[in-house]
């Protein structure tokens, strides 16, 4: 399931990532087609509660006129600056789009990835490290003592087996607790009578250990 999870989080940061460089690329494109110019008000029209604003305005000589709708407080006779396109110059704006936006976007989308990333790095260590347990760790069959829901906030509640063994030449007892899993593993011990499960520990460090909690479920 974590794998699953980091897999969608990571997509989702990649989407957000071009997603905000595509605004960018909006930003760019404004920035380089617009340029200003001082304008005139020529007429205003109130239509329905919308103002729509006609501006005059010279570009190499040639004069233009445009119109906005805008809630701005204007007079006929006033001058404003506006930006009009350089390729198309009846086409005008009152503000571009700022660089804000899409740099939000695209830190968001970073974390989102950087995270995605981190869950797939863990999942590959935790991977890792079951291979190197079952291939080179001590195997022992420790008895079960319980299992537990593990109680979450939202959403279906995980489920963890809790195990003990006692090394007969040393009198020594071990408590070990296997990694959360959604299937039903009360149910699986209930119902096959299991009362030992396969732990796997690595002989330098016995905190170094893997339940082998995918045995009893076949």
């Amino acid at each position: 399931m974590i794998k699953k999870l980091s897999i969608i989080i990571t997509i989702i940061g990649i989407g957000i990532i071009v997603y905000g460089y595509m605004e960018y690329d909006k930003y760019a494109e404004e920035v380089n087609s617009y340029e200003l110019v001082n304008a005139k008000v020529d007429a205003i029209e109130i239509n329905a509660g919308v103002k729509t604003i006609t501006f005059k305005y010279d570009v190499d000589n040639t004069s233009y006129t445009s119109k906005i709708t805008t809630d701005e407080n204007l007079e006929e006779g006033n001058t404003k600056d506006i930006y009009y396109n350089k390729y198309r110059p009846t086409n005008t704006k009152l503000s571009l789009l700022t660089i804000y936006k899409s740099i939000l976007i695209l830190i968001v989308g970073l974390v989102v990835f950087i995270f995605g990333m981190y869950l797939n790095v863990t999942k590959w260590v935790l991977s890792s490290r079951k291979k190197r347990l079952l291939k080179k760790g001590i195997k022992v069959m420790a008895n079960i003592q319980e299992v537990l829901v593990v109680q979450k906030d939202k959403g279906k509640n995980p489920y963890k087996i809790r195990a003990t063994y006692t090394n007969t030449a040393t009198n020594d007892t071990y408590f070990y607790e296997s990694e959360e899993d959604f299937t039903d593993l009360k149910d699986i011990v209930s119902r096959k009578n299991i009362t030992t499960i396969p732990v796997y520990v690595n002989p330098k460090n016995g905190n170094d250990y893997y339940v082998d909690i995918e045995s009893i479920k076949v």
